[in-house]
Order: structure tokens, then sequence, then C-alpha cells
């Protein structure tokens, strides 16, 4: 992202907003990636727990309920395979690598965001080996952002967005987001204030 010398404060600061609101979004849809990642591996841990459990208790009472040792071994074969498939699976999609990626992408764009707005507020004050460092953070965390999420994903949770009610995970009693931008593809959320929840609860 450049700035030219000749560019006026208002265009400046104009431009820094952009990439604020740029960040804001980004972490918006980093954030529900990582909850849905986080409910995928939370789902597949409580059942190998459960597959394991069911498994000790058949070894546990084979006697008490009579079951012979052909039924044990086709009931402990095909739990034990349940829970290599899961925990394979798992490990295939590199979900726990993918979950932490996040985690530390989301607080990477939170020192972006406030760094960003320090910016905005007092650019000039700013040397310029400063503000090219701040900028080159930001395209930085932005080109992360593209290698974690696919389009489709980007897609796929930008619309979610705006289909859910974020009243109880923004602070803010007054927010606007507005450009939410993946290349070619433009998707516009205004949020005005908490009447806009309320109207919209239908």
């Amino acid at each position: 992202y450049m700035v030219h010398k000749d560019t006026s404060k208002e265009d400046l600061e104009k431009k820094v907003k952009r990439l604020i609101i740029k960040s804001h979004n980004c972490r918006l849809v980093l954030y529900l990636k990582y909850e849905n990642l986080s409910y995928k591996i939370s789902t597949i841990q409580v059942l190998v727990i459960i597959a394991s459990t069911i498994n000790t208790f058949f070894e546990t009472l084979k006697k008490q309920m009579h079951i012979n040792n052909r039924d044990l071994r086709v009931i402990s074969i095909s739990l034990s395979t349940f829970i290599a498939v899961s925990l394979s699976i798992a490990r295939y999609l590199k979900m726990e690598e993918t979950k932490e990626a996040i985690h530390k992408l989301l607080q990477y764009f939170s020192t972006v965001e406030k760094e960003l707005k320090l910016l905005k507020n007092n650019y000039y004050t700013y040397e310029p080996v400063e503000q090219k460092r701040i900028l080159d953070s930001y395209n930085e965390a932005f080109t992360l952002y593209n290698t974690i999420l696919s389009y489709n994903e980007n897609i796929y949770y930008r619309r979610q967005i705006l289909n859910m009610n974020f009243e109880d995970k923004i602070n803010d009693g007054l927010i606007q987001y507005t450009g939410v931008e993946y290349g070619g593809d433009k998707v516009s959320l205004v949020l005005r204030n908490k009447q806009w929840f309320k109207c919209n609860q239908n």
C-alpha cells in the first residue's frame, strides 16, 4: 500500500481509515473461521472419547453381558477404526495447526489495527520509515489472511457476517462496517447503532 507525498491530509486519513475497516472485516471473518474450526475439533474429540468409553465398557463387561469373543473383536475393531479415522482426518486437514495460525493472525491484525488508528490521527508526526513499517505490517497481515482462507471460504464467512446478529460480539455502541472486499467482489455492511439490531430481530 503506497502513499504519495502530494496526497492531501484528508485523502491520507481516508486511505488509512479504509485499511482500518478492511482490517476489522478480516478479523471478523477470521473469528468465524476460528469458531468453526474449534467446533469441529471439539466434536471430533468428543466422538473419540465416546468411542473409547464404549470400547472400554464392552471389554470390561464382556463376561457379564455374555458377549462372545468374535462379536467383541468386531466391536473393538470397529470402534478403534473409527477413532483412528477421525484423528487421521483431523491431522490430514491440519485443523489444530490452522486454528493456531488463525489465533496468531487475529492478534497480529489487532496490533496492526491499533497502529493504523494511531497513524490516522497523527500521520504527519510519524517518520516516513515508521509509516512504511505500519503499512507493510498491514500488507503482511493481509497476505497471511489470503493464504489461510480460500476465496470460497472468504465469501461464505462474509455472507454469514451479513446474515448474523453481532450485537453480543461488538462492544461499541455506535459502529459502521463498510466495503468488505476481496478481489473484484465487494460487499457492503453498514451497522449504524444498536437500534439497527433491534429493528432487524424480527
